[in-house]
């Protein structure tokens, strides 16, 4: 009986930290000043594949952050690319891009990298509630790196 509570206690304290972790992280970091608005008053924009969202509006988002509320209305977002493996490829790039684009109440937006050409990518802002693609930013250079196994 003593070996299986040794065992379990630290797995249950483990996971219960993983939870709390885990909440604070898909939680949205609250991007303006005021009273909580409902979700038909704000707009959520959130990271999407390959990327980080910097900075919303010049205001730096806190590390462990990828979504934040915002209010309708026009607004920039700063990304970084993150690296990423393509079959024995990384892809990385040390350009942050820039979008501007309007935001609508009710509505969530994800941003994400689009590798464009050969060396290339562009940050694009998709709307989750029409699919459509509403912003990109100018075309970066992304560098490609032969990574070698043996």
């Amino acid at each position: 009986m003593r070996i299986k509570t040794f065992f379990i206690a630290p797995m249950f304290v483990a996971a219960v930290t993983f939870l709390l972790i885990g909440s604070c992280a898909t939680s949205p970091m609250k991007g303006y000043v005021g009273p909580d608005l409902s979700s038909d008053k704000t707009a959520i924009i959130e990271n999407g594949v390959y990327i980080i969202i910097q900075k919303y509006d010049g205001v730096k988002l806190r590390s462990y952050q990828n979504k934040v509320l915002v209010l309708p209305g026009d607004h920039t977002i700063e990304i970084a690319f993150r690296s990423q493996m393509l079959g024995d490829m990384v892809l990385y790039s040390w350009h942050i891009a820039s979008v501007a684009f309007k935001a609508e109440a009710d509505h969530t937006y994800v941003v994400y990298a689009h590798v464009t050409g050969i060396q290339e990518w562009q940050a694009r802002i998709m709307d989750k509630k029409t699919g459509e693609q509403i912003a990109h930013s100018e075309t970066l250079p992304v560098i490609r790196e032969w990574t070698y196994r043996f």
